[in-house]
């Protein structure tokens, strides 16, 4: 029944979003759709290791470790990019690790990095990272997209969208920066806990369902 509905939601679509390459080849083949339908959007890793080939070569900056936490199918191919690039003294891989781990991560680090590319559906999308390193506090660096603007204001420097030289430089910036990053990092925090924090959203959840009630 899911394969069912899978082929005929990909047939009735307008457009096809796969995350790399191996889905776009199985949407093909399993939804029979054509290739021109479907559109890849990464999640952005690649973007952020050319971000940090430009910040180590072209910046001439070697005083920055950078911890990449996640598994994925694409985990493989970014390590040898991350070869290719020369980049294996400044980038860790840690593949998948618990949440309480990766949390330990997040909160030894300086800088948080956000670096999904700009397209249809990551302008509109909010990103559960950005959120995560809002609530612990961290400056972040991200592309200028709408709702990661939204939801970050002042905790975030924002690049052009899709511009990895853009991006190494706010890095940059930051680095440079202590007094910055701590005032990104405490506005941010404030946000979370004053704002986006379940306490007060779920207020809205809750007279939705009295709306409801009343009907």
């Amino acid at each position: 029944m899911l394969v069912f509905l899978e082929k005929f939601s990909c047939r009735i679509a307008d457009c096809i979003f796969a995350t790399n390459e191996s889905y776009k080849k199985i949407e093909i083949e399993r939804a029979n759709v054509g290739a021109d339908k479907i559109y890849i959007v990464r999640n952005g890793v690649d973007y952020l290791l050319r971000a940090l080939y430009y910040l180590r070569y072209e910046f001439k900056r070697d005083n920055f470790y950078s911890v990449i936490i996640g598994r994925g199918d694409a985990l493989e191919n970014l390590k040898k990019l991350a070869e290719k690039l020369h980049l294996n003294k400044n980038v860790y891989f840690t593949g998948y690790i618990p949440d309480e781990k990766m949390r330990s991560y997040l909160s030894a680090v300086d800088i948080c990095l956000s670096p999904d590319p700009s397209s249809p559906l990551n302008d509109i999308s909010t990103w559960i990272k950005v959120m995560e390193y809002m609530a612990l506090g961290k400056p972040i660096v991200a592309f200028d997209l709408s709702e990661t603007r939204f939801s970050s204001r002042e905790a975030a420097l924002y690049a052009k969208p899709n511009d990895e030289i853009d991006f190494a430089k706010k890095i940059a910036l930051l680095m440079d920066n202590p007094v910055l990053r701590k005032k990104m990092g405490e506005s941010g925090k404030q946000r979370v806990e004053k704002e986006l924090d379940w306490r007060y959203v779920s207020r809205l959840l809750l007279r939705a369902y009295e709306n409801l009630r009343r009907r």
